[in-house]
């Protein structure tokens, strides 16, 4: 089963970053009562030590997390995004409100708090999407918002090989979703899709449907009605005397 390239990257990041994280840990609880040690981190005894015991569990979180992700678990997907979360809340708290000789910390919080969320949707939407998409991430940097673009069967066929896993899938139809939830509850035994009522899944994009014909054609089709009835269509596609059979 082949893992995002990006995941990947993520993953290692915050197994590094963790590391990093649990051994400044380590060196503040060292140096906690270092009398120059404190002075130049313009810090108490005690104020060193909560820091240590913070980045501590951060670091060991995010090791974990990392470890988790890379394994593929949806679980941890979901917990990595709070964990993010509340890291560039705590960068940001600690950038408005403690003084200047802490604020390194607090920008390598809110580096590390990015929020990927890998977006795959069928490729009939492409364009309006990705204009979608940018004018969104104007106004959320934070999130990282990776696009993959491909044909709603293919994507089908990969979400239930696996290939792809997604954090949100956006298709062609409902014709799609209804395809691929009927497959996948026949193979797993379970709904793929996360239900609430009318709310979720649900179309955040209406298109229309254009049909095109000669107009000698046309004219058949619609008969006396003022709009193309999808009966009338059926009736066209099913005939076995073709056009005479409409009459």
């Amino acid at each position: 089963m082949k893992r995002p390239l990006l995941v990947t990257v993520i993953s290692l990041l915050m197994i590094v970053g963790g590391i990093g994280q649990f051994l400044l840990g380590c060196v503040a609880i060292a140096s906690r009562r270092n009398a120059t040690f404190l002075k130049d981190a313009n810090v108490t005894t005690s104020e060193a030590t909560t820091f240590a015991i913070v980045l501590l569990a951060l670091g060991v979180i995010s090791v974990f997390l990392g470890l988790g992700l890379m394994g593929g678990s949806r679980v941890v997907r979901g917990l990595v995004g709070i964990y993010e979360v509340l890291q560039l809340a705590g960068g940001i708290y600690t950038l408005v409100t403690i003084n200047s000789s802490k604020r390194g910390y607090g920008l390598g919080q809110i580096a590390v708090a990015l929020i990927v969320l890998y977006f795959l949707f069928s490729t009939e939407k492409e364009e309006w999407l990705r204009e979608a998409v940018a004018e969104f991430q104007k106004v959320h940097p934070e999130i990282d918002v990776q696009l993959d673009g491909k044909g709603s069967l293919d994507a089908v066929r990969a979400l239930l090989a696996g290939e792809k896993k997604p954090v949100l899938w956006s298709p062609g139809d409902s014709l799609v979703v209804n395809l691929f939830s009927v497959q996948w509850q026949l193979a797993k035994s379970t709904d793929p899709l996360v239900r609430d009522g009318s709310k979720w899944p649900r179309s955040t994009l209406l298109t229309p449907l254009v049909f095109v014909a000669w107009e000698s054609r046309a004219k058949v089709l619609l008969g006396k009605e003022p709009d193309l009835k999808w009966q009338k269509l059926r009736e066209a596609v099913a005939s076995k005397k073709g056009w005479a059979g409409l009459g």
